[in-house]
Protein backbone atom coordinates (compact mmCIF):
# COMPACT_ATOMS: atom_id res chain seq x y z
CA UNK A 1 0.00 0.00 0.00
CA UNK A 2 1.10 3.75 -0.41
CA UNK A 3 1.04 5.62 3.07
CA UNK A 4 2.34 7.57 5.36
CA UNK A 5 2.92 11.20 5.53
CA UNK A 6 4.68 14.56 4.35
CA UNK A 7 3.32 16.40 7.34
CA UNK A 8 0.17 15.26 10.14
CA UNK A 9 -2.81 16.25 12.34
CA UNK A 10 -3.34 14.94 15.72
CA UNK A 11 -6.39 14.61 17.74
CA UNK A 12 -7.11 13.31 21.26
CA UNK A 13 -9.10 9.50 21.44
CA UNK A 14 -12.30 11.28 21.43
CA UNK A 15 -11.56 14.14 18.87
CA UNK A 16 -11.53 14.52 14.85
CA UNK A 17 -8.70 15.97 14.16
CA UNK A 18 -8.25 19.59 11.76
CA UNK A 19 -7.00 18.61 9.15
CA UNK A 20 -6.76 21.76 6.73
CA UNK A 21 -3.32 22.37 7.65
CA UNK A 22 -2.50 19.69 5.56
CA UNK A 23 -4.03 21.14 2.40
CA UNK A 24 -5.65 19.62 -0.12
CA UNK A 25 -6.01 15.92 -1.31
CA UNK A 26 -6.18 12.38 0.35
CA UNK A 27 -4.71 11.22 4.08
CA UNK A 28 -4.28 8.06 6.21
CA UNK A 29 -5.39 7.50 9.42
CA UNK A 30 -3.64 5.84 12.12
CA UNK A 31 -3.25 6.00 15.38
CA UNK A 32 0.44 6.90 17.51
CA UNK A 33 1.53 3.62 17.02
CA UNK A 34 -0.75 1.66 13.93
CA UNK A 35 -2.35 2.15 11.18
CA UNK A 36 -5.33 0.18 9.38
CA UNK A 37 -3.44 -0.50 6.32
CA UNK A 38 -5.24 -3.93 5.84
CA UNK A 39 -8.82 -1.91 6.17
CA UNK A 40 -7.43 0.17 3.52
CA UNK A 41 -11.01 1.29 2.19
CA UNK A 42 -12.89 1.43 5.63
CA UNK A 43 -10.47 2.51 7.98
CA UNK A 44 -7.05 3.81 6.52
CA UNK A 45 -7.25 5.85 3.69
CA UNK A 46 -9.53 9.00 3.25
CA UNK A 47 -9.55 9.89 -0.58
CA UNK A 48 -10.27 13.47 0.32
CA UNK A 49 -9.66 15.41 3.68
CA UNK A 50 -11.95 18.33 2.64
CA UNK A 51 -14.75 15.92 2.79
CA UNK A 52 -15.94 16.07 6.35
CA UNK A 53 -18.20 13.56 6.40
CA UNK A 54 -15.85 10.56 4.89
CA UNK A 55 -13.20 11.85 6.98
CA UNK A 56 -15.48 11.03 10.01
CA UNK A 57 -16.72 7.58 8.56
CA UNK A 58 -12.82 6.92 8.51
CA UNK A 59 -12.05 7.91 11.91
CA UNK A 60 -14.91 6.35 13.54
CA UNK A 61 -14.44 2.99 11.59
CA UNK A 62 -10.12 3.16 12.64
CA UNK A 63 -11.68 3.68 16.63
CA UNK A 64 -14.33 0.94 16.25
CA UNK A 65 -11.89 -1.38 15.46
CA UNK A 66 -8.75 -0.35 17.56
CA UNK A 67 -11.03 -0.54 20.53
CA UNK A 68 -8.86 -0.84 23.51
CA UNK A 69 -5.93 -1.22 21.47
CA UNK A 70 -5.89 2.61 20.32
CA UNK A 71 -2.56 4.45 21.58
CA UNK A 72 -3.03 7.72 22.23
CA UNK A 73 -5.16 9.73 20.10
CA UNK A 74 -5.89 10.12 15.83
CA UNK A 75 -3.03 10.68 13.71
CA UNK A 76 -4.12 12.06 9.99
CA UNK A 77 -1.16 12.27 7.77
CA UNK A 78 -1.13 13.78 4.42
CA UNK A 79 -0.85 10.47 1.64
CA UNK A 80 2.49 10.22 -0.61
CA UNK A 81 2.40 7.88 -3.17
CA UNK A 82 5.25 5.39 -2.74
CA UNK A 83 6.41 2.70 -5.52
CA UNK A 84 7.68 -0.60 -4.78
CA UNK A 85 7.96 -2.12 -1.57
CA UNK A 86 9.03 -1.73 1.94
CA UNK A 87 12.70 -2.90 3.16
CA UNK A 88 12.92 -2.99 6.80
CA UNK A 89 16.36 -2.03 7.94
CA UNK A 90 17.96 -3.50 11.27
CA UNK A 91 20.79 -1.20 13.07
CA UNK A 92 23.46 -1.65 15.60
CA UNK A 93 24.66 1.43 17.33
CA UNK A 94 23.66 3.56 13.95
CA UNK A 95 24.67 1.00 11.43
CA UNK A 96 23.06 -1.17 8.97
CA UNK A 97 23.43 -4.95 10.42
CA UNK A 98 20.83 -6.36 7.98
CA UNK A 99 18.81 -5.04 4.88
CA UNK A 100 15.69 -7.34 3.67
CA UNK A 101 12.35 -6.86 2.60
CA UNK A 102 9.35 -6.03 4.80
CA UNK A 103 7.30 -8.94 6.10
CA UNK A 104 4.29 -8.20 3.99
CA UNK A 105 6.37 -8.73 0.88
CA UNK A 106 8.93 -11.25 1.27
CA UNK A 107 10.13 -12.17 -1.45
CA UNK A 108 10.96 -8.70 -2.67
CA UNK A 109 14.69 -7.06 -3.35
CA UNK A 110 14.72 -3.90 -2.36
CA UNK A 111 18.37 -1.46 -2.47
CA UNK A 112 17.64 1.40 -0.38
CA UNK A 113 19.96 4.36 -0.11
CA UNK A 114 20.68 4.39 2.95
CA UNK A 115 22.70 7.40 3.01
CA UNK A 116 20.75 9.97 5.00
CA UNK A 117 18.82 7.82 6.63
CA UNK A 118 21.89 6.40 8.84
CA UNK A 119 22.82 9.83 9.77
CA UNK A 120 19.31 10.35 11.54
CA UNK A 121 19.45 6.26 12.78
CA UNK A 122 22.86 7.40 14.86
CA UNK A 123 21.18 10.65 16.18
CA UNK A 124 18.48 8.19 17.86
CA UNK A 125 21.13 6.97 19.71
CA UNK A 126 19.38 4.02 20.28
CA UNK A 127 21.55 0.55 20.62
CA UNK A 128 19.58 -1.16 18.03
CA UNK A 129 16.94 0.25 15.76
CA UNK A 130 14.69 -1.05 13.32
CA UNK A 131 13.06 0.96 10.20
CA UNK A 132 10.79 0.57 7.27
CA UNK A 133 11.93 2.42 4.13
CA UNK A 134 10.02 3.15 0.54
CA UNK A 135 10.72 5.18 -1.82
CA UNK A 136 8.43 7.77 -3.02
CA UNK A 137 7.02 8.95 -6.08
CA UNK A 138 9.95 11.10 -6.45
CA UNK A 139 12.52 8.98 -5.76
CA UNK A 140 13.48 10.24 -2.55
CA UNK A 141 13.34 7.50 0.13
CA UNK A 142 11.02 7.91 3.45
CA UNK A 143 11.31 6.23 6.81
CA UNK A 144 7.70 5.16 7.23
CA UNK A 145 8.22 3.54 10.59
CA UNK A 146 11.03 3.03 13.09
CA UNK A 147 11.03 0.74 15.78
CA UNK A 148 13.44 -1.01 18.86
CA UNK A 149 12.42 -4.56 17.46
CA UNK A 150 10.17 -5.95 19.81
CA UNK A 151 7.74 -5.91 17.10
CA UNK A 152 10.01 -6.34 13.85
CA UNK A 153 9.34 -9.86 12.42
CA UNK A 154 12.46 -11.66 11.62
CA UNK A 155 12.38 -12.89 8.31
CA UNK A 156 12.60 -16.69 8.59
CA UNK A 157 15.35 -16.50 5.58
CA UNK A 158 17.73 -14.47 7.99
CA UNK A 159 20.40 -16.76 9.75
CA UNK A 160 19.27 -15.60 13.49
CA UNK A 161 22.97 -15.55 13.97
CA UNK A 162 23.09 -12.03 12.03
CA UNK A 163 21.44 -10.25 14.26
CA UNK A 164 22.18 -12.04 17.46
CA UNK A 165 25.90 -12.58 16.88
CA UNK A 166 25.94 -8.76 16.28
CA UNK A 167 25.15 -8.80 20.37
CA UNK A 168 27.06 -11.22 21.44
CA UNK A 169 28.10 -10.94 25.36
CA UNK A 170 31.98 -9.12 24.21
CA UNK A 171 29.84 -6.10 23.10
CA UNK A 172 29.40 -5.72 27.14
CA UNK A 173 31.64 -3.52 28.72
CA UNK A 174 32.90 -4.27 31.94
CA UNK A 175 30.32 -2.47 33.85
CA UNK A 176 27.70 -5.21 32.54
CA UNK A 177 25.94 -2.40 30.64
CA UNK A 178 25.42 -2.65 27.15
CA UNK A 179 27.31 0.73 25.41
CA UNK A 180 25.14 3.36 23.38
CA UNK A 181 26.13 4.69 20.05
CA UNK A 182 27.65 7.85 22.39
CA UNK A 183 30.27 5.30 23.60
CA UNK A 184 31.41 3.35 20.26
CA UNK A 185 31.69 -0.03 19.77
CA UNK A 186 32.40 -1.85 22.72
CA UNK A 187 36.35 -3.78 21.81
CA UNK A 188 37.44 -0.62 19.28
CA UNK A 189 40.04 2.10 20.85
Amino acid sequence: MDCHARSRAVAGAGDLPDVRPLGPGAGIVKDYVKSRKHDWDTACFVPDLADRGGLRAVVDAFRALQGEFLAGGIVVRAFERFVGPEARVWWLDGQPVHVGPHPDTPGARVEPDLAGIAELVAKLDCRFVTTDVVRRADGAWRVVEVGDGQVSDRPATLDPEVLIGALTPDRVQPSGRFPTAADGRAGED
